[in-house]
């Protein structure tokens, strides 16, 4: 995964655009692609060859892992220990504990407290952290 992203076809792309091209990686949709980013630290702009090798493993690693957490727990993005804290604070509908970022513009981050933005990516939502998704102007770590 880590090569792919670097690769010619690849590197000079915005992740959030990379994430939803099915030719990079079939599957994986809107919620997918902002709750990636979100947990890999990466602003949806940020292209890969902007990014530091550390940031590329993160992001590889994180693309399979929360896929395969969202399969398990049918759809559910968050951590097991995060769903348990909000269901404790009363959060008891999917939906409420279900994401981290994705459909909750405005809200405030679970991590730092800012609240979440929207944009658009070639007309589809994309969700994002301002806080914890930082855009800079050197080499994203």
């Amino acid at each position: 995964m880590a090569s792919r992203l670097l690769s010619p076809a690849f590197a000079n792309k915005q992740l959030a655009g990379l994430l939803l091209d099915q030719g990079f990686v079939a599957g994986l949709g809107t919620y997918l692609c902002a709750e990636i980013l979100f947990f890999a630290k990466l602003h949806p702009k940020a292209k890969p060859s902007e990014c530091s090798d550390k940031a590329i493993k993160r992001l590889a690693k994180t693309i399979l892992g929360i896929t395969q957490r969202s399969y398990r727990t049918q759809g559910i993005t968050n951590p097991p220990a995060r769903v348990r804290q909000l269901k404790n604070m009363g959060l008891r509908d999917k939906e409420e504990h279900r994401f981290s970022v994705y459909r909750r513009e405005g809200l405030a981050c679970y991590q730092c407290g800012s609240p979440i933005q929207r944009s658009n990516v070639g007309g589809r939502p994309m969700f994002h952290c301002p806080g914890c998704q930082r855009m800079v102007d050197e080499r994203i770590l």
